[in-house]
């Protein structure tokens, strides 16, 4: 019960820092289009009202009346979503919301084989999440993307620096771990163009997975253990990063 609860409360930690980062760019982006969505705004609403005043005018039905107040104001929200397209926001917001994804997929490993750990953070960043096996562990990076086949080269090198960065993070505490870089992506038509099946990048050796397919790579994930037990070494190692990373949030690694 007590794992269960653990793992709940680590599991919110799942794109955390990419959410507090989006929300702090909207913001700046607000600021920045201010007028613009003043403009906006305001000149939707005059354009409802205009069409009550004509409506009542005309003596409309209150159904129809309603109607066309109704698309007359769906503007507002239609301009807020081509702000977040145009400037990005809504693509940072889907690679957040991805991390739950994959985290939400994490929690199917067995519990006392693997702890997965949410936002680890290394030298020059974090690591998405962290998933310690039996004699392995997996440094995972989520990203989601509509670029098809585009998104591979960049984001398995990522996936390899933050590997390398877990590795020096854990020798450092005398724990030497080899960390393997995994790179899940989700998107429309990423499954397609793997093949439904992992991918390794040859030149970072990471491998790399759609986030459609997770039963498949967890299954090989629990295969390629080669213990039957938690490696409660790399699993404090782990957990005295993000533990250090809380008690001092405002400390840029």
């Amino acid at each position: 019960m007590g794992d269960r609860r653990g793992q709940r409360q680590e599991r919110r930690r799942a794109g955390k820092q990419a959410r507090q980062i989006v929300r702090t760019e909207w913001r700046d982006e607000r600021r920045r289009f201010r007028r613009l969505l003043t403009q906006g705004v305001g000149g939707m609403l005059a354009a409802a009202g205009i069409v009550i005043a004509v409506a009542a005018w005309w003596g409309v039905d209150r159904f129809v009346l309603g109607l066309l107040i109704g698309i007359a104001l769906t503007g507002v929200p239609l301009l807020v979503v081509q702000l977040k397209i145009s400037t990005g926001i809504a693509a940072r917001e889907l690679g957040a919301e991805a991390e739950r994804w994959t985290a939400d997929e994490l929690d199917k490993l067995d519990p006392r084989q693997w702890k997965v750990f949410h936002d680890v953070p290394v030298r020059w960043g974090n690591v998405d999440h962290v998933a310690v096996g039996p004699g392995r562990v997996y440094a995972i990076e989520t990203k989601f993307t509509t670029a098809k086949g585009r998104f591979r080269e960049g984001f398995a090198q990522q996936a390899a620096k933050q590997a390398t960065r877990l590795s020096e993070e854990l020798s450092s505490q005398g724990v030497d771990r080899q960390v393997v870089p995994l790179l899940v992506i989700w998107g429309n038509g990423v499954a397609d163009t793997l093949k439904h099946k992992p991918e390794l990048d040859k030149s970072s050796q990471t491998r790399i997975v759609a986030g459609a397919t997770a039963t498949d790579w967890l299954e090989r994930m629990s295969k390629a253990a080669d213990r039957f037990t938690v490696d409660w070494s790399a699993t404090r190692a782990v957990r005295t990063l993000v533990e250090e990373a809380e008690k001092q949030p405002s400390v840029s690694r």
